[in-house]
């Protein structure tokens, strides 16, 4: 064995609380949440060393809840917060957990155009919780430091890595690595406006600023209508600010700058603006009070309130 190999028991190990985290993102906990809900499912774990996870009962929940309650430095909200993390780890990760037997390597599947074919439960795209994370880990950290370094807001993250687990799932968890990109997007596009006919009559699926004249769809050669061209706003505040006399350049995206300053000159929470612009660190967000030559937080005297 290597000196950089992992034990196969620790590997395995690593691999289920990584699944278990990959589901609880998928399930409404925030990204930097996770770790703590794999923390107190992995003290729970260890609370009961010589049991095995499934053979558990109700009564050992309450024990190890009852314990960690009484421990110092441990909030009632803590307490919530890990019943919450065995609630998710026995309703809804566990019971769809399957680990993949080992099996000799195979080569990557050869791209034959055709759809991949219907699941027995239900849409194509639907996603076993954790299935994408114990298979393509490394993918999904590397979408997620992609995701951050743009700084977008978690919300955002969460519904890219949402899309992503779908679009996984409905090539029945293929290697993305393998798939003809073009094709694959393509198929997956036409499964969720045509086979599933959500386009049509969904609301989220509506363009907020459609196009005054249809166009040709060039992935289907239907004909349809499109946005609105980003060009074309572009145009038109550019017009405006002509109009209104001024002379630096102005941009949609000096819109959301404006925004942020007047919303701390107004003495907005600084967090509260981070949570607007999507910011996923604050010191990013602290940039705008620096422009105002603010330093920090301005705060009033109790005298002029």
């Amino acid at each position: 064995m290597n000196e950089n190999e992992k034990p196969p028991k620790i590997e395995k190990e690593q691999g289920f609380w990584e699944a278990y985290r990959g589901c609880t993102e998928e399930n409404r906990v925030r990204p930097d949440r996770s770790p703590f809900y794999v923390k107190w499912a992995k003290g729970f774990a260890g609370f009961i060393p010589e049991k095995p996870l499934k053979d558990r009962s109700r009564e050992d929940i309450e024990a190890f809840l009852a314990d960690l309650a009484k421990r110092p430095g441990i909030a009632d909200w803590q307490v919530r917060q890990a019943e919450y993390a065995l609630k998710m780890l026995y309703e809804i990760f566990l019971p769809n957990y399957h680990p993949e037997k080992k099996t000799p390597a195979k080569t990557a599947p050869k791209q034959t155009g055709k759809e991949p074919k219907a699941k027995p439960y239900g849409f194509r795209d639907r996603v076993i919780p954790g299935e994408v994370e114990r298979k393509f880990s490394s993918l999904v950290e590397a979408i997620k430091t992609a995701i951050r370094t743009r700084h977008y807001s978690y919300r955002t993250e969460k519904s890219y890595l949402d899309w992503v687990r779908r679009f996984i799932a409905f090539h029945n968890y293929a290697d993305p690595g393998s798939l003809d990109a073009a094709n694959a997007v393509r198929q997956y596009l036409e499964y969720l406006a045509i086979k599933r006919g959500v386009a049509g009559k969904e609301w989220k699926w509506q363009y907020v600023f459609p196009a005054k004249s249809l166009s040709v769809d060039p992935r289907s050669g239907k004909v349809r209508r499109h946005h609105i061209s980003e060009n074309l706003v572009q145009k038109a505040v550019k017009e405006a600010s002509a109009r209104a006399g001024i002379t630096k350049k102005v941009s949609c995206h000096t819109f959301r700058h404006s925004f942020a300053t007047h919303l701390l000159e107004a003495h907005y929470d600084i967090r509260t603006v981070q949570e607007l612009l999507g910011h996923s660190n604050v010191a990013t967000t602290m940039i705008y009070t620096h422009v105002l030559n603010r330093p920090g937080l301005s705060l009033k005297s109790p005298a002029d309130i």
